[in-house]
């Protein structure tokens, strides 16, 4: 039985027993309670079954995410290699030489000219451009709140966080 089943199943239930009690004087049938206590039971226990399942997820998440960090580490550690045996290269062989065998060829070739500023400031204004970066300060905001006052376009919002242990 799935849980969605279980809540309109419940809502019947409660609708039934109003029903019911509104023909016979307030007084509730212990069918129904009988009934309303497996409904119950039964969607604790979905819900403890779903928490146990997301417990063994988590499990996985924390093994892939340590994979990950070794193998970024693996991976960092390879491209810093990379990048010395590179610059050994680049340092080393005559620029603009020709060098090859059957599976290897190392050559040169011109790139695309790049322009270096030094000095921003320096610059006219013409060649600047400047960016500005607009965003609401919600540490400022949230003290605000604390301290009872209003800022309008803000509120305050507390949210309810499923812990699973």
């Amino acid at each position: 039985m799935q849980l969605y089943n279980i809540d309109k199943m419940l809502e019947d239930l409660f609708d039934e027993m109003d029903k019911y009690a509104e023909e016979h004087e307030g007084i509730v049938d212990q069918s129904y309670v009988e009934l309303l206590d497996m409904l119950n039971m039964a969607k604790d226990e979905k819900i403890l079954n779903i928490a146990k399942y997301m417990k063994g997820l988590d499990v996985e998440i924390k093994a892939f995410q340590e994979e990950i960090k070794k193998l970024q580490a693996r991976k960092s550690a390879i491209d810093n290699k990379y990048d010395y045996l590179h610059n050994y290269i680049c340092n080393h062989a005559d620029k603009g030489k020709k060098i090859q065998d059957s599976t290897t060829v190392v050559s040169w070739r011109k790139s695309e000219q790049v322009v270096v500023v030094d000095d921003v400031d320096g610059l006219p204004e013409i060649f600047v451009r400047t960016k500005t970066v607009k965003e609401p300060d919600k540490q400022l905001i949230k003290e605000s709140f604390k301290m009872g006052n209003e800022v309008p376009g803000a509120k305050i919002v507390e949210n309810m966080n499923l812990q699973i242990k």
